[in-house]
C-alpha cells in the first residue's frame, strides 16, 4: 500500500487489539482516527450493528444513563439537551429523532458535528454510507426551529474539548450521549449525562409515545449489538408483559428475545443473572396479584441454564425457586385452600423443568435440593424462607408433608455436621 509504512500498520494493529480488550478508551466517534478500516463514524455504526459481538473493536460501549429522578427533571432543572453523535445515530435509527428534537428542552447540536454530517452526506464525496448522515441532516433541517447550533467550526480543538466548551456556555445543560467514554469524560468535568434509553423513557412519561412504541423501540435498540445496553429490570418486565399478550407464540419468537439477550449477556456474573432472573419472575407475579399464568415461561429459565452452565439444572432451578418464592407476595389461592397462589405457580414451573423434563429427576430429589439451598442461608432468615417455600403446597397434602419431612431431615443432617465439625476443631 503506497504511503503506508510498517510503523503505521503496527500502530493500527496495536490500536485494534487495545480497543478490543478495552485497554484503549476511544470514544466511538473517534474510531476513524484509530482504526484503518473505519472511514467515518457512520462506517463504525454500520459495523457495530452488524458485527459488533464478533468484532469488539467496532462495538459501541453503552453509557450508563441517568436515574429516573434526573430524567423526570428534564425541562425544569435541565433546560438544554446537548445531543452527541452516537445519540443522533441511535435516535435516528430508532425512528424517534424527530419527536425527540421537537419535545426535548432546548436541543443543542455541535456545529462541528452538523458540518461533518453535511459533508459526509454527499453521495459522491461523502461517506460510503452517505444515506445515514443524509437522513439525519434532513431531519435536523426540517426541525431547525427546535434546535440551536453551538460551538466553533474548528479542526484544532479536540472532540472532547468541543463538547466541554459548549456545555460550559450553557446555563442548565445536560449531555445526551450513548458512548460510555464520552459520558465518563464529561461527568468527570462536572456535567450530567443521559442516553437514548432515558430519552425513550421520558417520551413515554410525557405521553409522546405509547407502550407499544416504547417496547418495540427498546427491542430494536437491543438488537444493535451495543455492549452493555443500559436497560433495567423495568424494561425487561415491560417487554415480557407486552409480548405475553401475543397468543400462541413462544416468548422467544417475539421481540422480547433481543431485550432478554441484552439484559442477560453470557458475560454476566452467574449469581447476578440468577438473582435478576428471580427478580423478573417475582415482579411479574407481584405486578398482577399472581394472576398471570407462567405456562411457556420455563423457556426463559432453560435459556439461562444454557447461558450460565456453572450450575447443573437442579441446582439452578432450586436457587431460582427459593429466591423467587421468598420475594413473591402471599396471596391465598382460596378461602379453603391454604396455599400461596404465586408460590404454587412457581412450584409447577419447577416440576416442568425437572421431573417432567427428565425421568432421572424425582420430587424427593428436587425437594432435597430446595431444602439444601434454604439451609445454606443464614439461620436467622432460613426459617422465614422455609415458611415462604412451604406456601407452594396445600397444607396437609402429601406434597406438603413430604417437603416438611425432607426439610426436617436435612436440618438435622446440617446440625449434626456442624457439631461434628466443631468437635474436630477442639
Amino acid at each position: 500500500m503506497t504511503g503506508i509504512t510498517d510503523d503505521q500498520v503496527k500502530k493500527w494493529r496495536k490500536n485494534r487489539n487495545q480497543i478490543k480488550t478495552r485497554k484503549l478508551p476511544v470514544p466511538f466517534s473517534l474510531l476513524p482516527n484509530f482504526l484503518d478500516d473505519v472511514g467515518d463514524v457512520f462506517s463504525a455504526w454500520i459495523m457495530c450493528k452488524y458485527c459488533g459481538y464478533e468484532r469488539k473493536e467496532y462495538q459501541l460501549i453503552h453509557s450508563k444513563g441517568a436515574s429516573s429522578k434526573i430524567v423526570d427533571n428534564l425541562g425544569s432543572d435541565y433546560l438544554q439537551v446537548v445531543l452527541e453523535e452516537t445519540s443522533l445515530l441511535i435516535l435516528d435509527d430508532l425512528g424517534i429523532l424527530e419527536i425527540a428534537l421537537k419535545h426535548l428542552p432546548g436541543v443543542i447540536i455541535n456545529k462541528n458535528t452538523y458540518e461533518a454530517f453535511s459533508r459526509q452526506s454527499h453521495a459522491v464525496m461523502g461517506s460510503i454510507y452517505s444515506s445515514v448522515p443524509k437522513k439525519i441532516i434532513q431531519t435536523l433541517g426540517e426541525n431547525l426551529a427546535y434546535l440551536t447550533l453551538k460551538g466553533a467550526v474548528s479542526q484544532s480543538q479536540s472532540h472532547l474539548d468541543q463538547y466541554e466548551s459548549i456545555l460550559k456556555e450553557l446555563d442548565s445543560p445536560i449531555f445526551c450521549t450513548d458512548d460510555l467514554y464520552m459520558s465518563a469524560f464529561l461527568n468527570h468535568s462536572g456535567f450530567t449525562s443521559i442516553n437514548s434509553v432515558n430519552v425513550i423513557d421520558w417520551l413515554e412519561s410525557k405521553g409522546l409515545i405509547d407502550e407499544a412504541q416504547k417496547v418495540t423501540t427498546i427491542e430494536k435498540l437491543c438488537s444493535f449489538m451495543i455492549d452493555g445496553v443500559s436497560i433495567n429490570n423495568d424494561h425487561l418486565l415491560q417487554a415480557i408483559n407486552f409480548n405475553l399478550r401475543t397468543v400462541g407464540v413462544s416468548i422467544f419468537d417475539t421481540g422480547f428475545r433481543t431485550v432478554f439477550d441484552a439484559y442477560f449477556p453470557p458475560s454476566k456474573d452467574m449469581k447476578t443473572a440468577v438473582s435478576e432472573l428471580s427478580s423478573l419472575f417475582s415482579s411479574l407475579l407481584n405486578g398482577c396479584n399472581c394472576e398471570i399464568e407462567l405456562d411457556g415461561l420455563e423457556d426463559v429459565i432453560s435459556v439461562c441454564m444454557v447461558r450460565y452452565p456453572h450450575l447443573d439444572r437442579i441446582e439452578m432451578v432450586s436457587i431460582w425457586f427459593v429466591l423467587t418464592a421468598c420475594a413473591v407476595h402471599y396471596i391465598s389461592e382460596g378461602a379453603l385452600l391454604r396455599r400461596g397462589l404465586g408460590q404454587a405457580k412457581l412450584w409447577s414451573l419447577v416440576k416442568k423443568l425437572t421431573v417432567e423434563h427428565d425421568s432421572k429427576y424425582t420430587i424427593q430429589g428436587v425437594m432435597s435440593a430446595v431444602c439444601i439451598v434454604i439451609l445454606k442461608l443464614n439461620p436467622e432468615i432460613a426459617s422465614d424462607v422455609y415458611d415462604k417455600a412451604k406456601l407452594a403446597f396445600t397444607e396437609d397434602s402429601s406434597e406438603y408433608d413430604l417437603f416438611v419431612r425432607i426439610y426436617s431431615e436435612k436440618a438435622i443432617e446440617v446440625r449434626l455436621a456442624q457439631v461434628a465439625s466443631k468437635d474436630s476443631h477442639q
